[in-house]
């Protein structure tokens, strides 16, 4: 999927939501065959547009009409934008990157994500979003401590050229007053697609801190929250950009006056802006109202690991 959603992205992701909200074509061989043709004559195995019941279409534009409804109305319906506070990503027509062409640069995003995290850079955040990151991660109900924190961007665990592109370690002391260590590597992915075996290669050149941590993730960061294939044991958790940004923007209350939130902000704009090609500032109802509702009210941490 292209990192900056056009229109046959948007129908593909939308269609995604909405199946898996909708059971109305559960079971239906009809439904199915002739989403079945529609992919052949993508792949280029015919030429011809095929032939759909109007029938099938009708329904299939009744369950899209309804699920829209309920998404407008889940983000707080049509006047929704009005609702949120005037420095509110979605209302700021300004990209962090725009102008400077850097939106889908890969190390400009990484980069700044390690910014924003690392307690000690001149944010004035602290360990406030290292804290939120750590949380959604590990997926922690219990509250923690964070006694000791690295945060690097671009890091080889040997002499190759090959670098992950952010690197956490440090210690916490959860509820309980256990001490922990633990370690998240992040490989980043918005136009590039994976070298080859570059995920499996990030396992053998940091195994050693993987295995000496009490706790560890291996992170892959996307457009859309996809799973690496160049990983080689596959312990990899996905996350998509748009849900990062969203638990850090939601820890913005508690970044009033820091000197780092007015960067913080144009950040998030531009990632909604040009990693998600939401027109922010000047939104409509033609906008993608489900990559919003992913945006303003995110689900629980979707990635999964293959042990």
């Amino acid at each position: 999927m292209s990192a900056q959603f056009g229109r046959a992205d948007r129908f593909i992701c939308d269609l995604q939501k909405v199946c898996a909200a909708s059971q109305a074509f559960t079971g239906s061989e009809k439904f199915l065959s002739n989403l079945d043709r529609v992919h052949q004559v993508e792949l280029g195995m015919g030429g011809m547009i095929p032939q759909i019941a109007p029938s099938t279409l009708g329904e299939l534009d009744k369950v899209f009409k309804q699920a829209k409804i309920e998404a407008i109305s889940q983000i707080g319906g049509s006047d929704y934008l009005e609702k949120l506070p005037a420095n509110h990503p979605l209302r700021c027509s300004v990209s962090l990157f725009g102008s400077l062409d850097f939106g889908l640069r890969e190390t400009a995003h990484t980069r700044t994500l390690a910014w924003l995290m690392d307690p000690f850079a001149n944010h004035g955040f602290g360990v406030s979003l290292l804290w939120v990151f750590l949380k959604l991660v590990f997926s922690l109900d219990d509250d923690f401590q964070i006694e000791k924190a690295e945060v690097r961007s671009e890091v080889s665990g040997d002499e190759s050229r090959d670098r992950v592109d952010i690197h956490l370690s440090g210690m916490w002391t959860r509820s309980g007053g256990k001490v922990e260590s633990w370690l998240v590597l992040v490989e980043a992915k918005i136009e590039a697609d994976e070298s080859l075996d570059q995920c499996g290669k990030y396992e053998s050149q940091f195994r050693q801190g993987i295995k000496s941590a009490d706790m560890a993730r291996l992170i892959f960061l996307t457009t859309d929250g996809r799973r690496p294939t160049s990983a080689s044991r596959h312990k990899w958790d996905s996350l998509s950009f748009i849900r990062l940004v969203s638990v850090f923007w939601k820890e913005s209350h508690a970044l009033m006056g820091m000197q780092g939130l007015e960067f913080l902000r144009l950040y998030v704009t531009g990632v909604l802006t040009d990693v998600y090609n939401i027109q922010c500032g000047k939104l409509s109802s033609k906008d993608h109202v489900y990559l919003i509702g992913d945006f303003l009210s995110p689900g629980s941490f979707g990635g999964k690991r293959d042990e």
